[in-house]
Order: structure tokens, then C-alpha cells, then sequence
């Protein structure tokens, strides 16, 4: 299936800045000279740095600026592989869902490939209930129906949709449901097909994008997914490429093959994903992270890598909830932290209460197994023993 998107002209008076990260840790900054499916360059007064798209994490425009006629795109389409973007208008005929955006035209879009599908605009009052059913698991397609603040919804089979009707199967019987009673389509998740789309765009005006081709050349950006004519849009409209899909893991997203817990006072304290070890917003130093890891002593987390990734990379500290005063030192909070890659020390040191984060950036080629220790401290207590690891990710 092909869906076809509309091509519309638009032109950037000058190259965006940008700034490129890259899998070894570099950074590089200025103009964007060109950008193809080999590699971006970026120009330098000493001469243009060119960077293999394969050796890209992500790369951050400095000026991008949402376009004025998003504001009329209220519905929003929600693809299986995570895109995100609003639209003036959607119906569906057969397996194609047809979009008029605001920015890029119109488009098609094979069913399969398709979420959720939203009628009405963002409201507070129903953002946790809709979250919560486009996330659960279903067999059946669920036409949700607004009854004031409270989302309802009905299981069957989501055909064709116009502006006014939304035909549904409901018990093997045909039915129409009035568009303008219904809060949004979520479209079951079997058939689903793997993503090709390797980088991810991310717009000013909040819409997302995966694709599977970027390029930069006279001007503008030209986007293309798989199946697709490439499309241009405005320099001043991208805010982010992410090119770490398949190059870079957060552990917080990895099961630990093992994990063993050694309390002191009989009480285990699990160590928590994305958040604090209570809950709370996982912080290292004066920042907060939405991804990482936070572990109290005493526990040992065992991933298996297989080999895959050449470094694990995390911001390292203290809990910044755990206090102490600086006029007894002897109160000061502290914890042994060790990472281990089949068994050797890459790193180990004392963390205590107060000090700066530690980025660490540790080599792991070829390392099968990554452990993570978060130890009793020197005076052997696990009170307010709280480590965060803030992005902790490996990269290929």
C-alpha cells in the first residue's frame, strides 16, 4: 500500500543552526550546509565538519518556530510507531486514512498503520481516561463516545469514516455512530506492522513525525516515509531529528536478567524506572530526568547485553531529597557505587549527600553482561541510601 503525500513548496530564507550529537559523545554546532541519507554537514569557519548519519544520536535546531495555521488543526492522528500530529480533517475509505494537514497537505495513510484517531480537541478533564484506554491492549477496535467529563466506548470493527458518520460493527451488526457524539477511534493493535521509519521529527507546533528519509538541500527539509513521495517542509518548522531508534537503550526500558536485594533493616526498597524510589520525580543534582534509574542499597541489577553496545552512559548522584548538615560532617549520607562488565570494575567510587552529579561514560565493548552495585556506604547503614542514574542508556 502506498500512501501518497501532497507536495507543497516551501521555502528558508537561511540555513537553520543546529547542534548534532553524536554516538561518541561529541557535540557540534552552526549552520546546517546539507543533510542526505549518508550524512549532515555543518559549516565551520575552519571548514565544513562532515558527520555519517550512522555515527547521529540526535540534532537540535536553535530558532525552529511553529507556523501560524496550526492553531485551526484540532483533530489528531496517533500512528503505531509513536508519530503524533494534528489535522484539519480525516476520513477513512477502505484501508487508507486521508489527512488534510495544515503544513504538509494532504496524505494517506494505510489503516494498519494507524492508532488512534481523535475528533475532538485536547481537554484536561478527559486526558487520563482517553491515555488510558489508546494504551491498553485490545482485540477489537473501540469507538469512544463523550457523555460529559466521562469517556464510554464500544468494542467491534471501525470501517469506513465521512464527516458525519463513523461506521462501526458492533456485534457482527452495522451500525452508524454520529462523528460529533464520539471522542476519538482506537484501533486495535493485532495487525500492527514493524516500524521501518528509522528517525524521528519532532516540530515546533508539538506535532511528531517518524520517517525514513531526511534530507536538507536549497532551503528546506524534505521528509519521506516508507512508500511515500518525499514532501518538503519549512527550515523554521523542525525542532529535533532523533536518530537514536536501534543505536541507543535506557536500561529503565530493559528487564534485568537479575536483581538481588540485601536490606539492612528487613525491609526491601525496590529500585524504580523513570521516577524516584518513592515515587517522586527522579532528580540528580538541580535537574530532573525522564528517564534512568533510581536504586537504594542494597542492590544488585544484572542486564544481559550480548555484546551489542560500546558505552553506558548516565548522570550519576545522591538523591538531592537526602539532606545533611554541613556542620556535622559525620551525618552526611553516603553510598559505594560500582558498574561491572562481565565481572570487571569499570567504575567504582563512594557517592555522598550533596555533591556535584558524575557523568560517567564507560567503554563496554563486547561486554555480555552489565551489573550495577548500590552498596551500604562506609559506616555500613542503608539509611537514605538513594542513587539515581539519570539517562542511563547504552549506545552501539
Amino acid at each position: 500500500m502506498i500512501a501518497v503525500w501532497a507536495s507543497l513548496l516551501i521555502w528558508a530564507a537561511d540555513p537553520p543552526v543546529i547542534e548534532a550529537s553524536t554516538l561518541d559523545g561529541r557535540s557540534v554546532a552552526g549552520p546546517l550546509q546539507s543533510l542526505d541519507g549518508n550524512a549532515l554537514v555543518i559549516a565551520r569557519e575552519s571548514g565544513p565538519v562532515r558527520i555519517p548519519t550512522t555515527d547521529l544520536l540526535d540534532v537540535r535546531t536553535t530558532a525552529a518556530s511553529a507556523p501560524a495555521s496550526s492553531g485551526d488543526a484540532l483533530q489528531v492522528v496517533v500512528l503505531q510507531d509513536g508519530s503524533r500530529f494534528r489535522c484539519r480533517s480525516l476520513s477513512v475509505k477502505g484501508q487508507t486514512l486521508s489527512v488534510e494537514h495544515p503544513e504538509w497537505g494532504n496524505l494517506g495513510v494505510p489503516i494498519a498503520q494507524v492508532r488512534t484517531l481523535q475528533f475532538a480537541a485536547d481537554d484536561p478533564a478527559l486526558s487520563a481516561a482517553w491515555k488510558q484506554l489508546a494504551e491498553r491492549p485490545t482485540k477489537k477496535d473501540l469507538a469512544v463516545i463523550r457523555k460529559g467529563d466521562v469517556l464510554d466506548h464500544l468494542d467491534g470493527v471501525v470501517g469506513d469514516i465521512d464527516d458525519t458518520t463513523v461506521n462501526f460493527l458492533l456485534d457482527g451488526e452495522p451500525i452508524g455512530i454520529k462523528r460529533d457524539r464520539m471522542f476519538g477511534i482506537v484501533y486495535s493493535r493485532k495487525d500492527a506492522p514493524a516500524s521501518s521509519e528509522g528517525v524521528r521529527i519532532e516540530f515546533a507546533n508539538g506535532d511528531a513525525l517518524q520517517v525514513r528519509q531526511v534530507t536538507w538541500g536549497e532551503g528546506q527539509w524534505r521528509l519521506g516515509r516508507a512508500g511515500t513521495q518525499q514532501f518538503p517542509v519549512a527550515g523554521s518548522a523542525v525542532l529535533r531529528l532523533d536518530y537514536s531508534q536501534g543505536k541507543v537503550v535506557y536500561l529503565s526500558s530493559l528487564e534485568p536478567r537479575d536483581v538481588k536485594y540485601t536490606p539492612y533493616f528487613d525491609y526491601v526498597v525496590e529500585y524504580q524506572r523513570d521516577r524516584g524510589v518513592w515515587g517522586g520525580p527522579l532528580r540528580v543534582g538541580g535537574r530532573t530526568y525522564a528517564r534512568g534509574l533510581a536504586i537504594h542499597s542494597k542492590t544488585v541489577l544484572r542486564y544481559r547485553l550480548g555484546g551489542d553496545y560500546r558505552r553506558f552512559t548516565a548522570v550519576l548522584g545522591m538523591d538531592p531529597e537526602v539532606k545533611f548538615d554541613a556542620t556535622h560532617p559525620e551525618s552526611r549520607r553516603e553510598a559505594r557505587v560500582e558498574v561491572r562488565g562481565d565481572g570487571r570494575l569499570l567504575f567504582g567510587e563512594d557517592v555522598k549527600a550533596g555533591e556535584a552529579p558524575r557523568n560517567l561514560d564507560l567503554p563496554i565493548d563486547g561486554v555480555g553482561d552489565l551489573e550495577i552495585l548500590v552498596d551500604f556506604g562506609r559506616d555500613n547503614l542503608d539509611i537514605g541510601d538513594r542513587i539515581h542514574f539519570g539517562e542511563a542508556k547504552v549506545i552501539k
